[in-house]
């Protein structure tokens, strides 16, 4: 889980040189290069601000949405709920799959009540990673390109991760 900062610091890269490389039969590799910029930010005391960046290296606009500590509490009890809903969902389906055939009556997948348990269980896996997924990762903040689509060029560079610009 992402650590909750007050004055968070954000990185910004522009991609100035990507290429591909093809060594043999077994082994590709694709290398991006980006120049970085850091930005020192205060976070806004409730709900949510849009801050203005600019790329030092082009000039362009960009936009950062940045999340107040509460409300980024908020989305991950949100996001932590929706993994235990779904778990308890799963534990439940194999509960009452183990409990129906340990009395002789095993639930069948040619009957309503085999195929919604079948339905439940499978929905409820994905549920759960997705939501710890977000979870682990959440940090409040989303940078938006000023242009309209997902921008190729810039990035929001967290740790390891390169997160591009949305719409």
């Amino acid at each position: 889980m992402r650590k909750l900062e007050a004055q968070p610091i954000v990185t910004i890269g522009h991609l100035t040189d990507q290429s591909e490389r093809v060594w043999g039969f077994f082994w590709w590799g694709h290398t991006e290069h980006y120049r970085t910029f850091a930005h020192f930010l205060e976070r806004p005391a409730a709900g949510s601000d849009l801050i203005d960046l600019e790329c030092h290296e082009c000039g362009e606009e960009l936009v950062l949405r940045l999340d107040s500590l509460e409300r980024q509490r908020r989305t991950r009890r949100r996001l932590l709920t929706t993994a235990a809903v779904g778990f308890t969902v799963t534990a439940a389906t194999v509960a009452l799959g183990l409990i129906t055939d340990e009395i002789g009556k095993p639930l069948l997948l040619s009957e309503a009540p085999g195929v919604i348990t079948l339905l439940a269980f499978l929905a409820s896996l994905p549920v759960v990673g997705i939501a710890v997924f977000h979870w682990w990762r959440e940090n409040g903040m989303r940078l938006h390109s000023t242009t309209g689509r997902t921008d190729p060029k810039h990035c929001r560079i967290d740790g390891t991760e390169i997160i591009r610009a949305v719409p």
